[in-house]
């Protein structure tokens, strides 16, 4: 039988789920910028140009993090600044 106690100098790491959010958009922290337009990501257009699209955070997650307005689910972003791509006309 394993002991489960613990002994002076000992931690556990622990995660408690406090709300679950439903049908939000979730892209990775590397993805958000911050800039002259405030927070932003890099959004892949269907037509595989590229454009900026100012967002709103929400609970962050290790290396995650929701947006709650500026996205929606589906979205494609990228981590990186476009290179190679379009940029769309605004």
């Amino acid at each position: 039988m394993t002991s489960r106690n613990l002994y002076p100098n000992q931690f556990v790491n622990i995660e408690l789920l406090v709300d679950q959010h439903k049908d939000v958009a979730i892209v990775p922290s590397a993805a958000v910028q911050r800039g002259v337009p405030g927070t932003f990501v890099y959004v892949v257009n269907p037509d595989n140009t590229v454009s900026v699209r100012k967002i709103k955070l929400g609970v962050t997650q290790g290396e995650r993090v929701e947006v709650v307005s500026g996205l929606t689910p589906g979205d494609r972003s990228s981590s990186t600044a476009p290179t190679g791509f379009a940029t769309a006309p605004r």
